[in-house]
């Protein structure tokens, strides 16, 4: 027989949703219905802000500055993004003693910005004084370093602390005043050919950006470099010229042992060597005699006056006086002639020779710096005469005692060049 076909599958009816679930669809459809009137007035009504907490408001620019001046304690102001970042610059000004007065807010800056501000204050805080200005994310990190080590240390760390800030170092090397006195005792110490002098400082000391010019001579190189080494090291942001001649030991000996009453006002004037016309460069070709006149001022006629050239070689020649001229007085130079005039103490060779006038031949196997040593006394001078031709360290020696026992002596010198 025929077998009957299968019987057609019947599938089962579904079941009806729990009510549990469709109580839980319900309730979703009305969140977002509440949500929706929020968004509508829930904002002006401060719900979001029961929420979500309070909105920050928005800081156009965002900015802060922190100021230390002259070791005074610590001012903050302006913007943080978070209560963090506020409590460590509060606390930054704390440590010092001062105050921070820091809004909470957001604005267009990065995201490390809190840090990073925190690390540049962190930077500075060694200095004794310092500012920091920050708009946004440009930040600007001023200040006033003890030297220049210090100065280098910050500036470095600086430009380290803050990657994603635009950050400019301002960092000056102080004192801001630098006291004359300071100077004053570093030219001292370092005085070996006679006074230096580094002109007069304002009111308070050099200011900075200020130069600071010293004047004189030195016995070497190697004291000049001292003196631009020593000076530089107190000097900060300053400038320091040296106008300073390096001379023979001789001729800074002679220096050393003058008098320190200062100048007489006369004048050292050399002529060419055949005496022709004036030699304002004061330059003479070894073999040439130089021509020397003293200038007398107008009312100059007390006292006496004495003469020594001191060659590149060291040797010292005594123009006035001298065997051949025992006068030495101002009025003997000056004779009848009123107001100011010249007294010629050394000749051009050719007018010398044979004469009781003085000329001195510079030696062909010394070159170099020369020097003419004029000294006023109101009275008579190492108790007579001394030889014509000396070494000048004897003649330093007899100047040395000669300014112990006649303080009121004065000195002018006016440096030669033999070539």
């Amino acid at each position: 027989g025929r077998t009957a076909p299968p019987a057609a599958a019947t599938l089962p009816s579904p079941a009806p949703a729990p009510a549990r679930r469709r109580s839980g669809a319900v309730l979703g459809l009305a969140a977002i219905a509440v949500l929706g009137l929020i968004g509508i007035g829930g904002w002006s009504s401060g719900m979001v802000e029961a929420l979500l907490g309070p909105r920050l408001p928005v800081a156009v620019p965002f900015t802060l500055t922190a100021i230390r001046i002259d070791g005074a304690p610590v001012t903050a102001t302006g913007h943080a993004p978070s209560a963090e970042v506020k409590a460590a610059i509060a606390a930054r000004a704390a440590k010092e003693g001062g105050t921070a007065e820091i809004t909470l807010a957001t604005g267009e800056i990065a995201e490390s910005w809190g840090t990073e501000v925190v690390a540049l204050m962190d930077a500075l805080a060694p200095l004794p004084e310092w500012s920091l200005v920050v708009s946004g994310n440009a930040a600007t990190a001023g200040g006033l370093a003890r030297d220049r080590a210090q100065r280098d240390a910050v500036t470095q760390r600086l430009t380290e602390a803050a990657p994603a800030l635009t950050v400019t170092p301002e960092v000056a090397v102080g004192p801001r005043l630098l006291a004359a006195d300071a100077v004053a005792a570093i030219l001292a110490a370092r005085g070996d050919c006679g006074a230096l002098a580094a002109g007069t400082a304002p009111a308070g000391g050099w200011p900075l950006g200020a130069e600071i010019a010293v004047t004189g001579r030195v016995a070497s190189e190697a004291t000049r470099s001292e003196l631009q080494e020593a000076l530089t090291g107190v000097a900060g942001d300053r400038t320091v010229r040296l106008d300073t001649e390096v001379l023979s030991p001789e001729l800074c000996g002679l220096l050393a042992a003058a008098p320190a009453a200062g100048p007489s006002g006369v004048g050292i004037d050399f002529l060419a060597a055949d005496g022709t016309g004036p030699n304002v460069a004061a330059g003479y070709r070894a073999g040439e005699a130089p021509v020397i006149d003293l200038a007398l001022p107008d009312g100059f006629s007390q006292g006496y006056l004495w003469v020594t050239l001191v060659d590149p070689g060291g040797m010292a020649f005594h123009l006035l006086p001298n065997l051949n001229r025992r006068a030495y007085s101002v009025k003997d130079l000056r004779g009848v002639r009123t107001g100011a005039v010249p007294a010629r103490v050394a000749w051009p060779a050719a007018t010398a020779a044979g004469s009781a006038q003085i000329g001195v031949i510079l030696d062909e196997t010394a070159r170099g710096r020369g020097m003419i040593v004029v000294i006023h006394s109101p009275d008579p001078m190492f108790g007579g005469l001394r030889p014509m031709l000396e070494p000048a360290a004897g003649f330093a020696t007899g100047l040395k005692a000669l300014a112990a026992a006649q303080p009121a002596l004065a000195i002018d010198t006016r440096l030669f060049t033999t070539e």
